[in-house]
């Protein structure tokens, strides 16, 4: 079995004396050889980073190309595809660069911008005599290493730095006095989450750079392990042993040689520790999970013919990596938890690269599976950040083709950085600092191409450093703080209240900082920068604001990173949310007549709601079908229906009055999107008009225009409308009725489809069809729903019941919010008859609550402590007037009432809302967001968004987005908890000029907070079943909710409501058992995002689950019950192959497959034996592999 190549990570320069090599196999010989041939070294792997010796009396010349092999057992790799290339040294070497903020007591610090096999010395102060004293020296591997000194900083105390290559000497640099820690006590570090079985490493964060961080292990109250180590903000401990489940782990920090693990030292006790802060809280225990339950990796994409590079995310320290390409599987072993490169063969194109790791024994499941991309035809030449200044370690480099390997040079040494990207621009780290007079260029690698070299940059000294400039606003508990007005490579250090809170190399004008501290409202912030000996005035104070949610704009980019002209995007006028985690967004003809007449109407687009990269999607086609203003929604597999759209622009001499009501004409079409082929497939049409309806209507209308007929004429009359109405003659105009322009089409309990009003085809009697039409997934056919039409949809009045805001109850009758001919609500019994109608109460109060500019929610339905399975009654919150309104449909006497007082005020009065959306968030509460105040002025558009918590009555004001919203936008619910936001017609105008294309991603709160972690979720969860889902952070887990995948048109989203799933900590560490009531009524079937929520009401991201009908209709189930141990092993088993392609593939098979044979199983009792008996050898053997 071929093993990955090791890669060389460190830069080698003609002093080194080792080479650092990455993803070898633990107990793998690693050698390294010069240009080649020539064997220069071997160690064995210890661990997946090994420092390889050099052979005593080997000699390296600028420009040596050196590279690695692995070899285990059998089995061995290549060499490196991409050598690394031996640097020279430069006439006067740079100074090293002080990478870390001095304090005093703090007893390590970080050097970068070294010659990789220099020698270092760090030189301090007798803190009596002032006297330069040795505090550290050492040989640097990599150009960049933590430094160890020998005793801990005093206050104010300076330090200088410099270093040998090879004989030259290097300038000194001098660091920053060593300022007072201005705490009594150190914080509270964090161990870094998940930690699993069998990990090698553990890692904490929150650590102040210079202090000792302890990290303690025990188990069952046994210790286990006990380590320190310096620290310089992060912490990366060896697990020695490996982590076993079950474990109990934490950290703390002090300052070197005060307060160890019981923190009982006293001050006095060491002269160095005089007024140095005390000892740290113990952070949060951590509980070490089962290896089972770790996740598979991730390959970033994109990939490329001819490359030879793989690199995965989502890794786990010390785990065997094994990559599978055209059935060849390459070996290899993470380093840690970070992205990591991994090198293959050549990758072929139009092919597929899967992952899995393997751990102790468990290989999780298969990663995401990534086709290769075509070779390009050419790899454009990158650019490199014009100006750069020496005594940086950074170089900016854009237009980069991502997944190329951009390597940075300088014309004194040769290669100084080299790294893999996967955007557009980075950051390359390089070594040694770059140097004043030096030329600096880049090239890049890739899909088997090397570009050109880019432009030439002159390194420049700095003469001066302006004021940075912190950029508002800020938000408490954000991580980063956003500076602008950098020199490019100096280090911006952030303070918070007067207090150092953060550093970092900032390589543009701008950049951002990560901070230490939890900024809080009212902090107050500033920067200042350094570099070289210079340092800048701090920035003006900025004060942190209470973060309620912001707003992100996103561009438009292809599926390679490409931008997209305006020419090929399109107005987003339906969305839906598919369980692919991509948005389907469409528009017909958009709006614009034109693209209707000439049947350019295929316009459809796929966004991966992760990275927002859009695929062209192509196919209403043979006939041409405009699918503009149809009926959306999603079935209980998860694809989207459409159903209806616009046949025609044409208002005049078509359709009898109608051009008066501004109907477009309706279209009998409906299409399926197969999520999985991701294309679309035409389904059957919708029905044309009721026969005996076309005669009577007709006629009644011919009567009256000619009132003088006679009883002959009539009867001719009669005959000729009669003919026209017969179905089976293909000619006959009974064919251009029906169909549905402006449709709500909702998914109700058993999986059917029911579609309701919209204007129909030209020849159709009715100026609003009355039909209710079911579609049945398992046929592709639609049926009328009884022996004749809805009475109470209106018929005769144009635009009076148009996208009518319906949804399920959990009676399983349709509510629609919207009035109907009589001017009230009302609730549907669906079946064979149209009729079955019960008032529910008045006509809502208020516009445009009750008409097409208005919105309608079904509020979540919560668990409350009276019964198993019993939920908070149903509640319809409607939305778009001064005073949005409620009501609770089901209870003795429904009626509409007020919601509490809206805050958003525009002069004075609540504003009103024409075409906004409203999106149910993860934690229950409303998010409602675009909308104008008049539907043809823009200029009155509400900006702000606003929030309407249903458990407290309460609405919160929002800030603004940065485009206004009018008719024909969307909004839609993303798995992370985001809500994305596009389209509009500007002055909900017609035609391709008024398209606004603008994408803006909105994030609430919860986004500041720290988010629980959602493991693995089943494919499947059926009603009156349980789950188990996973989550390093079970124990502060208090509610599990589902909310179904949102489909959204013309402002409503009928596929959206949500529901709490009882739930239980399981026995199993970091598992917990969900169940689904018996509620088909409330949980429809179909796909639904799963959130955990803490007790802060915190979300986690949400990851997809199939609803599914109550699962009775399996065979296991059938043939043995719910609740046996036969079945609970396979569900097990179930669990476990879920995690590969084949185990997926046969998951899917068995849930299609499976009702039909179960129901024919309880018909056929004769045939339950043989079947149970198949099933039993099954479960036997599944039962042994478990005790082995």
């Amino acid at each position: 079995m071929p093993l990955s190549a090791p890669t060389i990570k460190s830069q080698v320069s003609v002093c080194s004396q080792h080479v650092l090599t990455e993803g070898n196999l633990t107990g793998a010989a690693v050698d390294i050889y010069q240009n080649g041939a020539t064997h220069i070294g071997q160690a064995m792997a210890s661990s997946s980073q090994t420092w390889v010796p050099i052979n005593p009396g080997v000699t390296l010349a600028q420009g040596d190309l050196i590279t690695a092999t692995q070899t285990l057992g059998t089995d061995f790799s290549g060499p490196s595809p991409q050598p690394k290339e031996v640097q020279g040294i430069p006439g006067t070497p740079p100074a090293p660069i002080f990478k870390t903020h001095l304090f005093g007591c703090a007893a390590c610090l970080w050097l970068g911008g070294m010659v990789s096999g220099a020698k270092y010395r760090v030189t301090g102060q007798n803190q009596a005599t002032l006297a330069d004293e040795v505090r550290a020296e050492a040989v640097t591997g990599s150009g960049s290493s933590h430094v160890a000194l020998n005793q801990p900083l005093w206050n104010g105390e300076k330090l200088k730095a410099e270093q040998d290559a090879c004989g030259v000497v290097s300038g000194t640099a001098n660091s920053q006095p060593a300022e007072t820690y201005p705490l009594s006590k150190l914080p509270t570090p964090t161990v870094d989450t998940p930690l699993f079985e069998c990990d090698s490493n553990i890692y904490g964060s929150d650590f102040v750079e210079g202090a000792t961080a302890h990290m303690r292990r025990e188990k069952m109250g046994a210790l286990v392990q006990e380590s320190a180590s310096c620290s310089l903000g992060s912490v990366n401990f060896t697990a020695s042993p490996h982590l076993d489940e079950g474990e109990e782990v934490w950290m703390w920090q002090d300052f070197k040689g005060y307060g160890g693990a019981g923190g009982d030292d006293k001050p006095d006790d060491n002269p160095y520790r005089r007024g140095c802060a005390d000892r740290s809280d113990n952070s949060e225990k951590k509980v070490v999970l089962p290896v089972s339950q770790v996740e598979p990796p991730h390959i970033i994409e994109p990939l490329c013919a001819n490359g030879k590079v793989v690199t995965l995310s989502n890794l786990r320290p010390g785990a065997k990596v094994v990559i599978t390409h055209d059935g060849v599987d390459f070996i290899g072993q993470a380093v840690s938890t970070n992205a990591q490169d991994f090198y293959v063969d050549p990758l072929q194109g139009g092919k597929s690269v899967v992952a899995r790791m393997e751990i102790c024994g468990f290989k999780t499941g298969d990663s995401n599976t990534v086709d290769v991309n075509p070779q390009p035809a050419n790899m454009p030449p990158p650019k490199v950040q014009d100006p750069l200044y020496s005594c940086t370690d950074v170089v900016r480099v854009r237009d980069i083709h991502p997944g190329a390997l951009v390597l940075v040079y300088s014309t004194f040494v040769g290669e100084i950085g080299a790294a893999y990207v996967y955007d557009d621009e980075a950051n390359i780290t390089v070594t040694p600092a770059l140097m004043d007079g030096d030329e600096i260029f880049a090239v890049q690698k890739g899909c088997g191409l090397v570009s050109d070299k880019s432009n030439v940059v002159q390194v420049q000294k700095p003469r001066e450093l302006p004021r940075p400039v912190v950029v508002t606003p800020l938000y408490n508990c954000g991580e980063y703080v956003k500076v602008e007005k950098v020199v490019p490579g100096a280090i911006v250090e952030v303070y918070v209240n007067g207090n150092f809170a953060g550093g970092a190399t900032v390589a543009e004008d701008e950049g951002s900082v990560k901070v230490n501290v939890m900024l809080v409202a009212k902090d107050q912030v500033e920067a200042r920068q350094r570099l070289c000996d210079l340092i800048s005035k701090f920035s003006t104070e900025v004060t942190v604001q209470e973060f309620i949610g912001a707003w992100e704009e996103k561009g438009w980019y292809d599926t390679n990173g490409n931008p997209i002209s305006d020419s090929d995007k399109i107005l987003a006028v339906h969305a839906s949310l598919l369980r692919s985690g991509k948005i389907l967004f469409f528009g017909g003809d958009q709006h614009t007549g034109s693209l209707n007449d000439s049947d350019d109407i295929d316009h459809t687009r796929l966004m991966d709601a992760r990275t927002f990269r859009i695929q062209k999607i192509t196919g209403l086609v043979s006939p041409p079908s405009d699918i503009f203003c149809a009926g959306h929604a999603q079935t209980a597999n998860g694809d989207l229906l459409v159903a209806g759209g616009t046949y025609d622009w044409r208002l005049e001499g078509e359709h009898i009055d109608h051009a008066a009501a501004n109907h477009f004409i309706g279209s009998r079409d409906s299409w399926i999107f197969d999520v999985a082929s991701e294309s679309w497939v035409r389904k059957g049409l919708l029905n044309h008009e009721r026969p005996a309806d076309f005669v009577s209507e007709h006629l009644a209308r011919w009567q009256a225009a000619n009132p003088s007929a006679t009883a002959t004429q009539i009867t001719a009359k009669t005959n000729e409308l009669t003919a026209q109405s017969d179905p089976s003659d293909p000619s006959a105009l009974i064919h251009r009725t029906g169909g549905k322009w402006y449709p709500t089409v909702i998914t109700l309990p058993d999986g059917k489809l029911l579609c309701v009003s919209g204007h129909p085809r030209e020849e159709d009697s009715r100026h609003n069809n009355n039909s209710l039409e079911t579609y049945d997934p398992a046929t592709g056919a639609w049926t009328l729903a009884g022996p004749k039409d809805a009475d109470l949809v209106p018929r005769v009045v144009g635009r009076s019941y148009e996208y009518p805001r319906l949804m399920v109850l959990s009676d399983g009758t349709v509510f629609s919010s919207y009035n109907m001919q009589d001017g009230n609500v009302h609730k549907w019994t669906v079946g064979n008859d149209a009729d079955a109608c019960t008032q529910v109460a008045g006509s809502i109060p208020g516009t445009p609550h009750s008409g097409l500019n208005g919105s309608a929610t079904l509020l979540p339905f919560w668990l409350v402590p009276v019964a198993a399975g019993a939920y908070t009654p149903d509640k319809v919150l409607m939305t778009g007037g001064v005073k949005p309104q409620l009501i609770e449909p089901l209870s003795t006497l429904p009626n509409w009432f007020d919601t509490a007082a809206r805050q958003l005020q525009v002069s004075g009065t609540p504003p009103l809302r024409r075409n906004h959306n409203t999106v149910i968030l993860p934690t229950g509460e409303i998010f409602v967001e675009g909308g104008v105040q008049v539907e043809n002025d823009d200029g009155t558009g509400v900006l702000e968004a606003e929030l309407y918590n249903p458990q407290a009555n309460t609405w919160q004001t929002l800030p603004p987005a940065n485009v206004v919203r009018n008719y024909h936008h969307v909004s839609l619910l993303l798995p992370n908890g985001s809500v994305y936001v596009g389209g509009s017609n500007v002055k909900a105008a017609s035609g391709l000029g008024a398209r606004v294309f603008d994408i803006e991603v909105f994030k609430p709160w919860y986004f500041c907070r720290n988010r629980p972690v959602l493991g693995d979720v089943p494919n499947t969860l059926c009603h009156n079943s349980e789950v188990k889902v996973t989550s390093p952070d079970y124990e502060r887990i208090a509610k599990v909710v589902i909310v179904r995948a949102g489909t959204t048109t013309h402002n409503f989203n009928c596929d959206q409501r949500m529901l709490e799933l009882e739930m239980r900590k399981s026995e199993e560490l970091g598992e917990l058992t969900v169940r689904l009531p018996k509620v088909p009524n409330i949980a429809i079937v179909g796909y639904y995002l799963l959130f955990l929520l803490d007790r802060s009401n915190v979300p986690s991201e949400g990851k997809f689950i199939k609803v599914c009908k109550e699962s009775s209709c399996f065979i296991a189930t059938a043939l043995y019950g719910y609740d046996s141990d036969e079945v609970r092993v396979l569900r097990n088993w179930r669990d476990e192959i879920n995690y590969h392609v084949v185990g997926r593939a046969f998951i899917r098979a068995y849930e299609t497959l499976s009702p039909g044979i179960a129901r024919a199983l309880k018909r056929h009792a004769t045939l339950q034996a043989p079947v149970r008996k198949v099933l039993n050898r099954l479960v036997s053997r599944l039962r042994a592999n478990r005790k082995q």
